[in-house]
């Protein structure tokens, strides 16, 4: 009977310890955005596949900060290769990123930086 309590207690630690580490890395990710972008900068228009801009070099700066979103591991893309154009790699991050944070006020969920999406990633980058 201890031996199961015993393991009981010591699975609720692990599970406790393990979702305090996984928001820690959140908030550490959303907290650093402000660091990330050019002083300044905030996100004003709708980019979507094909777009070629400056401003989806710091979308891209945004998606990487964050590992539930990275654009790319290697190469174009990449952290420190950001790119200003918005291809197919650039459109699977934003949809990972509509993805984590979809509700109420962002709802669709495409690929394309439209308003909403816009809204939390100013909201995000403070």
């Amino acid at each position: 009977m201890n031996k199961i309590i015993s393991l009981i207690v010591i699975s609720t630690t692990v599970f406790v310890g393990s979702f305090f580490f996984t928001k820690d890395s959140q908030a550490q990710n959303i907290g650093g955005l402000r660091n990330v972008i050019t002083p300044g900068f905030s996100f004003k228009k709708d980019l979507r596949l094909g777009d070629t801009d400056p401003d989806i070099k710091e979308l891209q700066k945004v998606l990487n900060a964050d590992i539930d979103t990275v654009v790319a591991t290697a190469g174009p893309g990449s952290t420190g290769q950001e790119s200003t154009y918005f291809g197919s790699l650039t459109k699977a991050a934003v949809i990972k990123f509509q993805n984590k944070y979809k509700g109420a006020a962002l709802t669709v969920i495409d690929g394309a930086v439209d308003k909403a999406t816009r809204t939390k990633l100013n909201l995000l980058s403070g």
